[in-house]
């Protein structure tokens, strides 16, 4: 942090203050970490660096759970700077920050007690979720759920490592296919 400083490196101090505030938040320090990423944002915005500021306030809004639960906030606040998270990722681009923004959210608003808007999120997150093919098409679990290795096929779709021996003895023992796209797969997949 010390040398970004003294090089004017703004990114790099950025990354820094966000390094100390997930260790702050990781020891449950919420008023400690809530206090560097809003430094964190205040350089991330001054550089212009959206996608760092979506991360700092989707790490924001998490802090603001910690500090709702110590009855320091309301869910108000978390609900805002969850917001303004989403809107930035659907600025950029970002399904995956949108997800889980919306994710979020749907906690938010079942705490509230509004079924109607926790449900509409949980919608949006399920369909960000379908559109970034987020689970194998062989067994159909969700990649996130658990640690496993990935393999990728030659047309690019993914699965569970696990899985693909299972796809490579189905059928014909000479014609192999991925079971997303129909494409041939003539050589074994990639490991990721």
């Amino acid at each position: 942090m010390k040398m970004a400083q003294e090089a004017g490196d703004k990114p790099v101090q950025a990354k820094c203050l966000t390094c100390y505030a997930d260790m702050h938040r990781s020891k449950k320090e919420a008023e400690k970490a809530y206090s560097r990423y809003e430094a964190a944002l205040s350089i991330m915005s001054e550089i212009g660096d959206r996608q760092g500021q979506c991360l700092i306030l989707s790490n924001m809004a998490k802090t603001l759970v910690l500090l709702k639960e110590s009855q320091k906030v309301c869910d108000c606040q978390a609900i805002d700077v969850n917001q303004k998270a989403l809107t930035i990722a659907i600025q950029i681009g970002n399904k995956l920050y949108q997800m889980r923004c919306h994710q979020r959210m749907e906690d938010h608003y079942r705490c509230l007690g509004d079924h109607e808007k926790a449900e509409e999120h949980q919608e949006l997150a399920q369909r960000l979720k379908f559109e970034m093919e987020l689970t194998c098409s062989i067994c159909g679990t969700e990649f996130a759920t658990t640690d496993v290795q990935l393999e990728v096929m030659p047309c690019s779709h993914i699965f569970h490592a696990l899985c693909t021996p299972l796809l490579m003895t189905r059928g014909n023992s000479r014609k192999r296919y991925c079971p997303r796209c129909r494409s041939s797969v003539i050589n074994r997949p990639t490991l990721v």
